[in-house]
Protein backbone atom coordinates (compact mmCIF):
# COMPACT_ATOMS: atom_id res chain seq x y z
CA UNK A 1 0.00 0.00 0.00
CA UNK A 2 1.14 3.55 -0.61
CA UNK A 3 -0.20 5.59 2.27
CA UNK A 4 0.85 7.21 5.50
CA UNK A 5 -0.76 7.77 8.89
CA UNK A 6 -1.21 10.69 11.28
CA UNK A 7 2.14 11.72 12.69
CA UNK A 8 3.95 14.61 14.30
CA UNK A 9 7.56 15.59 13.96
CA UNK A 10 9.67 17.48 16.47
CA UNK A 11 9.75 21.25 16.14
CA UNK A 12 13.03 22.66 14.88
CA UNK A 13 15.16 24.77 17.17
CA UNK A 14 17.44 24.45 20.16
CA UNK A 15 14.88 22.70 22.39
CA UNK A 16 14.30 19.79 19.97
CA UNK A 17 16.99 17.64 21.53
CA UNK A 18 16.17 16.61 25.07
CA UNK A 19 19.41 17.48 26.91
CA UNK A 20 18.81 14.76 29.52
CA UNK A 21 18.11 11.91 27.12
CA UNK A 22 19.73 12.88 23.79
CA UNK A 23 16.62 12.02 21.78
CA UNK A 24 14.08 13.72 19.55
CA UNK A 25 10.37 13.33 20.28
CA UNK A 26 7.71 12.65 17.67
CA UNK A 27 4.59 10.49 17.37
CA UNK A 28 2.83 8.22 14.91
CA UNK A 29 -0.69 6.77 14.97
CA UNK A 30 -0.72 3.50 13.04
CA UNK A 31 -4.13 3.24 11.42
CA UNK A 32 -4.01 -0.49 10.74
CA UNK A 33 -1.96 -3.59 11.51
CA UNK A 34 0.70 -4.74 9.07
CA UNK A 35 4.24 -4.01 7.97
CA UNK A 36 5.15 -0.33 8.24
CA UNK A 37 8.24 1.65 7.30
CA UNK A 38 9.15 4.70 9.36
CA UNK A 39 11.29 7.06 7.27
CA UNK A 40 13.51 9.24 9.41
CA UNK A 41 15.25 12.49 8.57
CA UNK A 42 17.05 14.75 11.01
CA UNK A 43 17.70 18.50 10.89
CA UNK A 44 21.25 19.28 9.82
CA UNK A 45 23.25 22.16 11.25
CA UNK A 46 22.22 24.43 8.36
CA UNK A 47 18.56 23.34 8.56
CA UNK A 48 18.81 20.97 5.59
CA UNK A 49 17.32 17.55 6.39
CA UNK A 50 19.72 14.65 6.74
CA UNK A 51 18.41 11.23 5.69
CA UNK A 52 18.34 9.08 8.80
CA UNK A 53 17.22 5.95 6.98
CA UNK A 54 14.16 3.77 7.32
CA UNK A 55 12.98 1.47 10.07
CA UNK A 56 10.73 -1.46 9.14
CA UNK A 57 8.54 -3.20 11.68
CA UNK A 58 5.26 -5.04 12.10
CA UNK A 59 2.29 -3.49 13.88
CA UNK A 60 -0.08 -6.00 15.50
CA UNK A 61 -3.84 -5.58 15.81
CA UNK A 62 -4.49 -3.73 19.07
CA UNK A 63 -8.17 -2.77 18.92
CA UNK A 64 -7.05 0.79 19.69
CA UNK A 65 -7.49 2.28 16.20
CA UNK A 66 -10.64 2.76 14.16
CA UNK A 67 -11.89 4.87 11.32
CA UNK A 68 -15.23 6.22 10.19
CA UNK A 69 -16.67 8.20 7.30
CA UNK A 70 -18.98 11.18 7.63
CA UNK A 71 -21.93 11.95 5.34
CA UNK A 72 -19.63 13.85 2.98
CA UNK A 73 -17.39 10.79 2.58
CA UNK A 74 -14.50 12.30 4.57
CA UNK A 75 -12.53 9.65 6.45
CA UNK A 76 -11.52 10.13 10.08
CA UNK A 77 -8.99 8.13 12.09
CA UNK A 78 -9.54 7.69 15.82
CA UNK A 79 -7.20 6.02 18.29
CA UNK A 80 -7.19 5.24 21.99
CA UNK A 81 -3.82 6.37 23.37
CA UNK A 82 -4.43 6.17 27.13
CA UNK A 83 -5.03 4.32 29.33
CA UNK A 84 -2.33 2.01 28.02
CA UNK A 85 -2.67 -0.16 31.12
CA UNK A 86 -6.05 0.54 32.75
CA UNK A 87 -6.43 0.26 36.51
CA UNK A 88 -9.39 0.23 38.87
CA UNK A 89 -10.33 3.83 39.64
CA UNK A 90 -9.58 7.04 37.76
CA UNK A 91 -7.59 6.74 34.51
CA UNK A 92 -6.39 9.44 32.17
CA UNK A 93 -8.22 9.10 28.85
CA UNK A 94 -6.38 10.31 25.73
CA UNK A 95 -7.66 9.83 22.21
CA UNK A 96 -6.49 11.19 18.88
CA UNK A 97 -8.72 12.26 16.01
CA UNK A 98 -7.45 13.12 12.53
CA UNK A 99 -9.15 13.67 9.16
CA UNK A 100 -7.61 12.09 6.05
CA UNK A 101 -7.31 14.73 3.34
CA UNK A 102 -5.51 12.18 1.15
CA UNK A 103 -3.62 8.92 1.59
CA UNK A 104 -0.64 10.85 2.96
CA UNK A 105 -2.15 14.01 4.50
CA UNK A 106 -3.85 13.80 7.92
CA UNK A 107 -5.16 16.93 9.62
CA UNK A 108 -5.85 17.18 13.34
CA UNK A 109 -9.54 17.61 14.19
CA UNK A 110 -9.66 20.32 16.82
CA UNK A 111 -13.38 21.11 16.97
CA UNK A 112 -14.98 17.77 17.80
CA UNK A 113 -17.40 17.44 20.68
CA UNK A 114 -16.89 14.02 22.26
CA UNK A 115 -19.20 12.43 24.77
CA UNK A 116 -17.91 9.38 26.61
CA UNK A 117 -19.62 6.58 28.51
CA UNK A 118 -17.71 3.67 30.04
CA UNK A 119 -19.88 0.56 30.02
CA UNK A 120 -19.35 -2.89 31.50
CA UNK A 121 -21.32 -5.28 29.23
CA UNK A 122 -21.04 -8.36 31.47
CA UNK A 123 -22.46 -6.47 34.45
CA UNK A 124 -24.87 -4.15 32.60
CA UNK A 125 -23.64 -0.89 34.18
CA UNK A 126 -21.35 2.05 33.70
CA UNK A 127 -19.51 4.19 36.21
CA UNK A 128 -19.61 7.68 37.69
CA UNK A 129 -16.88 10.30 37.95
CA UNK A 130 -15.94 10.52 34.26
CA UNK A 131 -14.88 13.61 32.33
CA UNK A 132 -15.52 13.80 28.59
CA UNK A 133 -12.39 14.28 26.48
CA UNK A 134 -11.67 17.84 25.34
CA UNK A 135 -9.22 19.00 22.71
CA UNK A 136 -5.73 19.67 24.06
CA UNK A 137 -3.60 20.08 20.92
CA UNK A 138 -2.81 18.61 17.52
CA UNK A 139 -5.96 16.42 17.38
CA UNK A 140 -5.40 14.92 20.84
CA UNK A 141 -8.24 14.98 23.36
CA UNK A 142 -7.91 14.36 27.10
CA UNK A 143 -10.43 13.39 29.79
CA UNK A 144 -10.89 10.94 32.65
CA UNK A 145 -12.50 7.53 32.75
CA UNK A 146 -13.39 5.70 35.96
CA UNK A 147 -13.36 1.90 36.00
CA UNK A 148 -14.93 0.88 39.31
CA UNK A 149 -13.87 -2.78 39.00
CA UNK A 150 -11.79 -5.06 36.83
CA UNK A 151 -13.36 -6.94 33.94
CA UNK A 152 -14.62 -6.22 30.45
CA UNK A 153 -15.25 -2.56 29.64
CA UNK A 154 -16.30 -0.55 26.62
CA UNK A 155 -15.40 3.08 26.19
CA UNK A 156 -18.34 4.36 24.15
CA UNK A 157 -17.62 7.60 22.34
CA UNK A 158 -20.23 9.84 20.71
CA UNK A 159 -18.38 12.13 18.26
CA UNK A 160 -19.83 15.27 16.67
CA UNK A 161 -17.83 17.37 14.23
CA UNK A 162 -19.47 20.49 12.86
CA UNK A 163 -22.79 19.73 11.19
CA UNK A 164 -22.21 15.99 10.67
CA UNK A 165 -24.49 13.42 12.27
CA UNK A 166 -22.97 12.15 15.53
CA UNK A 167 -20.94 8.95 15.15
CA UNK A 168 -20.54 6.28 17.83
CA UNK A 169 -17.22 4.50 18.20
CA UNK A 170 -16.42 1.87 20.83
CA UNK A 171 -13.10 0.70 22.25
CA UNK A 172 -13.11 -2.58 24.21
CA UNK A 173 -10.81 -3.17 27.17
CA UNK A 174 -10.38 -6.11 29.53
CA UNK A 175 -8.18 -5.96 32.60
Amino acid sequence: HAHSSPHGTPETGPDVLNPDADWLAGWTVFTMPGEWTLEVSLPGGDGTPIDGGAIRFDVAESGRASSFVDGGERRYHLSLVEPAEPVTGQNELVISLHRAESATDFRPVEDAVIGMEPWMPSMGHGSEGNNDPEHVENGFYSGEVNFNMTGDWEIRLQISIGEMEPVEQVFELTF
